[in-house]
């Protein structure tokens, strides 16, 4: 490491904040520095740093994380023996997620939020998982339900484990928690990377056939609260508490209604369907720094509820693309919920008092494409599309919905849902809603 180059670093280590965990190592660290001993920090290829704690003359841990602008983004301390104590990791838009290393009930870790570690923070757990070597992680421990963390959390955590895996060396790590959904399967590949190459990797993982290789991300908090993940490329951004991803994954095509996608040499954020960007968000350069934030044009701004046909039909759907245990609930759930097409801020969907509302820009879209295209065949197809599209924007929501019903049932219930044979989705519904999906977007006489 050259000496100059260590000069910003120099300045961030001797912010409070770096201190905030284990000020007595990282007055350490910059003993060493002063010292010359520069093996304790190392810049990484996105520009920033990542720094080291020697125990001793011996070994040494992973103490600090800076990004390129200088926010520190993770924090541990270690014991005397080098057993892990705290890590504490940055999620956006604001705060930190950490683990405890024995810091919950005998034999678990604690997992807990703040808006800043260190000793003057308001520390708050919610919940842990069963005590892990983090010198030899071998397994992916089973996280709280996502409901209980914060946005971002999990899958702030997922990488610090993914990051001392492979600063020990260890992998491939399995997973066989009892909660192998399509969700988790997700974030493990925001951290890691599944093997063996499968043709349909999530049912493998439900199945318990895959093994998972550490891939750590880098993160930086860039100004204006743009939130950006790298990993060789940009992965995922975060932007006014919005997360746009990639839609491509090791082998994994990835539903991304918020996509990241390449135009003219740089980096788009945008509202995607039907094939084709309907709102550009950001504008970035391929290193993740913000060029532009577009304002975004209006759009139409009525609101008006789903006919009965296109929600019975838009009901087969979701129950298609989930779980089949999930079948009855999701039917009960939806029975509730009151679908409409209006205005949605900067999304294509969001959830209103009592239900659902999907954005118009996709309705405009489909009205567009559909009145373009010259066969009965192809505005079928791109109206089939809009459904599925339409089903994949609500299906989260409604599958936590559907969750929350099953988990407020007997365990008898549950395990009866669990193994009955569910109702099929009806494929007569879903023909009548594309029907009634098209002539809301045809005239009567172009049908």
């Amino acid at each position: 490491m050259d000496i100059a180059e260590d000069a910003p670093l120099r300045a961030w280590l001797a912010d409070e904040r770096a201190s905030a965990v284990d000020p007595e190592a990282v007055a350490a660290l910059r003993g060493r520095l002063q010292a010359g001993e520069h093996d304790v920090a190392f810049a990484e290829t996105d520009g920033g740093w990542t720094c080291w704690h020697r125990l001793g003359h011996g070994p040494r841990r992973r103490l600090l994380e800076f990004d390129v602008d200088g926010n520190v983004v993770a924090l541990f301390r270690w014991s005397g023996s080098g057993a892990l104590r705290e890590a504490w990791v940055r999620i956006p838009p604001v705060g930190f997620v950490g683990i405890m290393a024995g810091g919950g009930e005998e034999g678990r870790d604690e997992i807990c939020l703040a808006a800043a570690p260190g000793p003057g923070g308001a520390v708050r757990s919610v919940g842990g998982f069963t005590a892990i070597d983090y010198e030899r992680i071998d397994e992916i421990p089973v996280l709280p339900e996502p409901g209980r963390l914060a946005a971002h959390a999990g899958t702030a955590i997922l990488n610090v484990l993914a990051t001392l895996a492979a600063d020990g060396g260890s992998g491939p790590l399995r997973y066989s928690g009892p909660y192998p959904s399509e969700a988790l399967f997700l974030a493990l590949l925001e951290s890691f990377r599944y093997a063996p190459e499968v043709p349909d990797a999530l049912r493998a993982f439900a199945e318990d056939r895959l093994q998972w290789w550490p891939a750590p991300h880098r993160r930086r908090f860039a100004a204006a609260g743009l939130y950006v993940q790298r990993r060789g490329r940009v992965e995922k951004v975060v932007w006014r508490g919005r997360p746009y991803h990639r839609p491509d994954w090791q082998g994994v095509a990835r539903h991304a209604p918020r996509r990241i996608h390449e135009e003219g040499g740089e980096l788009r954020c945008s509202l995607w369907g039907l094939g084709q960007p309907l709102l550009t968000s950001l504008r970035l350069d391929r290193d993740g720094g913000l060029l532009e934030a577009p304002a975004p044009p209006p759009s139409s701004p009525q609101a008006h509820p789903f006919d009965t046909i296109l929600t019975r039909g838009l009901e087969s759907v979701v129950v298609a693309q989930s779980a089949p245990a999930l079948g009855t609930a999701l039917r009960e759930v939806l029975g509730g919920v009151a679908m409409e097409w209006g205005p949605v801020d900067g999304d294509l969907v969001e959830s209103t008092e009592g239900g659902l509302r999907i954005s118009n820009r996709l309705l405009d879209a489909l009205v567009i494409t559909v009145r373009a295209a010259f066969t009965r065949e192809r505005r079928l197809a791109l109206t089939l599309a809009a459904l599925t599209e339409i089903g994949a924007l609500v299906g989260d929501d409604l599958r936590a919905r559907a969750q929350a019903v099953m988990l407020e049932r007997s365990p008898a219930e549950q395990a009866q849902a669990v193994s009955a044979v569910p109702e099929p989705p009806s494929a007569p519904a879903i023909v009548a809603a594309v029907e009634a999906l098209m002539a809301t977007a045809l005239p009567a006489d172009a049908r």
